[in-house]
């Protein structure tokens, strides 16, 4: 019996067998036809497909699903005891403090267990668990410090900063950007819902500023972390500006009272001096250029800080020397910044060129709260001429365009313009606005600081350097031209076409000393001004000369500018050509 079946066993194996060849042999005709028909590609393609089968196993994308789900029923269960804890305290089995703090600690357990599983490979547990705990703990200090009003927005507020400072560090450490991203949006969303709740800013913006640091440095650690800083800087800021706009006195009768002004002005000094201490810690101790985020964090910060201080102590006198004061210091500071770049010219003129417009910005807004009246003029005026020399000695084009910046703040301050404007420009029936002695001092400035600029022959083709000598060339004239005009006032009267004759001549002078200053210094901004001169001339025989003068008053005019546009000319070919046959 056992014989008969292992025969027809072996038979039907055959049989098998016979089958399986007949399937090849039919398989490899239809493979030599498509040989035949030219299609080699697809025969080896399927060729290739027998030899080396495709498997798409369903069993790792099935794989990562389950992982999800255990993630997810993991973070369940995490929960569950939260609300544990808020069911034993709502029923008073636990007292809210104690509950509160249970909650906590709660949270604070499973960030560094959140720690703990990223250490040991599994990354993917670490970000559910963190982002559980952050789901925790954010929630837990609202309620806490509204509804149920354990925490004052103090404590509330260092309980915000010392958690995200938590979870930033402990996210870092073991390499969990989700965890982290997570803590930052719910610490800004925690901080400005409280704000808006408890009417209390200024707790929740130092927490806020302190967090923007906390991010700042996690960008310059070994292992950087720079997205973070932007988003932790822009909340940082409009929490201050915040501050700033709810202090702000809308009239003078209304005041600030002297804690919230101190607790602000603390605030406001600390957002750019300790963002701005950053940036140079890094530029200098490590010796790396400014980027992107540290040119617009910068200037952010002084116009949230300084500008928001200004605001609020407007009406408060005694104040205004001291903030003006202080933002002077940290602009003497960063000017002592961008010259430890000074000799370290290779790669490091972004620096330069960025603490040294801090200090700028910085001087003009602080100078004017900290000094008043005609003093303001002339510490400008100093500034302008000891920028000018720093300029020339160092060869930087910055500190001339800064030169040129103090002059024109100094001539504006002063009612330099206004009195120049006024003498070439304004009806002779009425007054103008005098020459007093700050003015006159302007005026010098203006040619000093020229007169040093033009000297330096290294960056002469630079725009900014020839910006600055058309600048202060352009405001000496112009004064010079004003002062001619109201000094000869007297004898003309305040006849229209006198007065209109007057100016011409004092164009007319003013483009032939122009030229003659090119042909004997070759300085080139002075022909271009004699050309501007000339045009403006054209224009004021048009408009005033023609209207108001009479024929005598129109004889001498026009022999006068005529006479000026004959040697203008001549005087500065003749420079040319010097130049050339020299050349």
């Amino acid at each position: 019996m056992g014989g008969a079946d292992l025969e027809e066993r072996l038979g039907k194996l055959e049989a098998r067998l016979e089958g399986l060849a007949g399937s090849l042999a039919r398989l490899e005709k239809r493979l030599s036809a498509v040989e035949g028909a030219g299609a080699e590609p697809e025969a080896a393609s399927v060729s290739g497909a027998i030899e080396e089968p495709i498997a798409v196993p369903p069993l790792p994308r099935q794989g990562d699903v389950l992982n999800v789900l255990t993630e997810v029923g993991r973070s369940c269960l995490v929960l569950g005891g939260a609300f544990l804890v808020r069911a034993l305290t709502d029923s008073g089995t636990l007292p809210r403090p104690l509950g509160a703090g249970l909650g906590l600690a709660y949270a604070v357990l499973w960030v560094f267990l959140a720690g703990r599983a990223a250490s040991r490979g599994r990354a993917a547990s670490g970000e559910f668990l963190g982002i559980t705990a952050v789901i925790i703990a954010y929630p837990l200090v609202l309620e806490t410090s509204t509804r149920m009003a354990i925490f004052t927005p103090a404590a509330a507020a260092a309980i915000l900063a010392a958690l995200t400072f938590l979870c930033l560090g402990a996210a870092w450490h073991r390499g969990l950007p989700l965890f982290a991203w997570a803590a930052l949006a719910a610490a800004v969303a925690a901080s400005f819902v409280l704000a808006l709740v408890t009417r209390s800013v200024e707790p929740f913006a130092a927490a806020l500023l302190a967090i923007g640091l906390a991010c700042l440095w996690l960008a310059y650690s070994p292992r950087p972390w720079r997205g973070l800083r932007w988003p932790a800087a822009l909340a940082a800021d409009l929490m201050v500006l915040w501050a700033a706009l709810r202090l702000a006195p809308l009239e003078p009768p209304a005041p600030v009272s002297r804690p919230s002004l101190s607790s602000f002005l603390l605030l406001a000094f600390a957002l750019p001096f300790l963002y701005l201490g950053s940036f140079a810690v890094r530029t200098l101790a490590r010796r790396r250029n400014v980027v992107l985020f540290d040119a617009v964090q910068g200037i952010a910060a002084l116009a949230v800080g300084y500008g928001g201080a200004a605001l609020v102590v407007r009406y408060v006198q005694d104040a205004q020397p001291i903030l003006g004061a202080s933002a002077v210091v940290i602009a003497a500071g960063c000017y002592g910044v961008a010259f430890a770049f000074v000799e370290r010219r290779e790669g490091q003129g972004r620096n330069f060129l960025f603490y040294a417009t801090l200090a700028l910005l910085l001087t003009l807004s602080g100078s004017v709260l900290a000094v008043r009246g005609a003093a303001l003029g002339v510490f400008w005026c100093v500034l302008a001429m000891a920028a000018a020399a720093l300029g020339a000695r160092f060869r930087r084009g910055t500190l001339a365009f800064h030169s040129a910046i103090y002059t024109l703040a100094a001539a504006v301050q002063t009612g330099f313009l206004a009195a120049s404007f006024g003498a070439l420009f304004a009806s002779a029936a009425r007054p103008w606005t005098p020459f007093g002695l700050s003015a006159l001092g302007v005026l010098a400035t203006a040619f000093v600081s020229y007169l040093v600029l033009a000297r330096e022959t290294e960056g002469a083709g630079k725009a900014a350097w020839q910006i600055s000598r058309i600048a202060l060339a352009a405001t000496a004239a112009f004064g010079a031209g004003g002062l001619a005009v109201a000094r000869l006032r007297g004898p003309v009267g305040e006849d229209p076409g006198s007065m209109a004759a007057l100016r011409t001549g004092v164009l007319a002078i003013a483009a032939l000393l122009l030229a003659a200053g090119r042909r004997k210094t070759g300085f080139a901004e002075l022909a271009w001004l004699a050309y501007a001169v000339l045009a403006l001339g054209a224009g004021k025989l048009l408009l005033e000369d023609l209207p108001e003068g009479r024929p005598a008053t129109l004889f001498v005019a026009f022999v006068l500018y005529g006479a000026a546009l004959l040697a203008v000319p001549r005087l500065l070919r003749r420079q040319a050509g010097t130049t050339a046959a020299s050349g």
